[in-house]
């Protein structure tokens, strides 16, 4: 998924054991309308390519649980790598993070230790347990979701990723109390509303910058009807001063084609817009 204009990076979506089903694509979606090129890579296309499975229907449930059986995640993370050199190469992306989702949290993990990515999140991550003599690899930042009440993870797993894990200076670990595995699909009765929000980001609020600049400069203006700056050529020449600085310091962003903006957040940006943008 493409954004309207210029990435402001390159947004990885790992997928679940599901294939690229309407969730991953809506996950894409999502950061291509926020800004980011969002690439979602068919894990599976080595032996069932194409793969969209709904994890709410039983049959499909199953078929994706053997499927992952046979998946290979040593060739997965190469994949991984490849489609990090394929954004920074061919979509000319300099600054890309990933995001992943059960199989995709593990291959986070894995991108973290193994690749130069700028920044991963993995969501409900399995087998990480089992990975953790590689977090000495780990040198950008890296944050993994945790529902407590993982049926997937079980509290001596999530034990030991604290363990392994809470000391690392590039590593966080979020705790979700109650929650299961799944708790942030996009669609789907394993979806809970107020995890998915907690863990995801609000949209932020946006302030045009052009406007900003026309306010500032008003306001500048609005200074020489004061009585007290009428009746002082130093005050005069003070805001005078600035408001030609702060006029021609404006021209020449324009002219030099660059977009100002302001933004107001109403939470902390997702983890991954951070490290990618850092």
């Amino acid at each position: 998924a493409k954004p309207a204009g210029k990435p402001k990076a390159a947004i990885i979506v790992i997928q679940e054991i599901f294939g690229v089903n309407a969730g991953i694509r809506r996950k894409c979606d999502k950061w291509a309308e926020d800004g980011y090129l969002a690439v979602a890579p068919d894990l599976f296309f080595r032996f069932e390519p194409g793969l969209e499975l709904d994890p709410d229907i039983e049959p499909q449930f199953q078929q994706a649980l053997g499927l992952f059986g046979k998946y290979d995640p040593d060739q997965g993370v190469r994949d991984i790598e490849a489609t990090i050199r394929w954004i920074r190469k061919a979509a000319g992306v300099a600054k890309v993070g990933c995001v992943g989702y059960c199989l995709g949290g593990k291959l986070a993990y894995m991108a973290a230790a193994r690749t130069d990515i700028d920044a991963s999140v993995g969501y409900y991550g399995v087998m990480i347990d089992q990975m953790l003599g590689e977090s000495h690899a780990i040198a950008n930042p890296l944050l993994l979701h945790i529902p407590t009440a993982d049926h997937f993870v079980g509290p001596e797993a999530q034990q030991a990723m604290h363990a392994g894990l809470d000391g690392h200076p590039r590593v966080t670990l979020h705790d979700y109390a109650g929650l299961d595995h799944g708790f942030a699909t996009e669609h789907g009765a394993r979806r809970n509303e107020d995890g998915a929000q907690l863990a995801d980001p609000a949209p932020p609020s946006g302030i045009s910058g052009a406007l900003v600049a026309i306010v500032l400069l008003a306001g500048l203006g609005t200074t020489f009807l004061l009585p007290r700056v009428q009746a002082s050529p130093g005050l005069q020449w003070a805001f005078g001063s600035a408001l030609v600085v702060f006029g021609a310091w404006l021209g020449l962003l324009r002219f030099a084609n660059v977009r100002l903006s302001v933004q107001i957040w109403m939470r902390k940006p997702h983890y991954v817009q951070a490290g990618v943008q850092a």
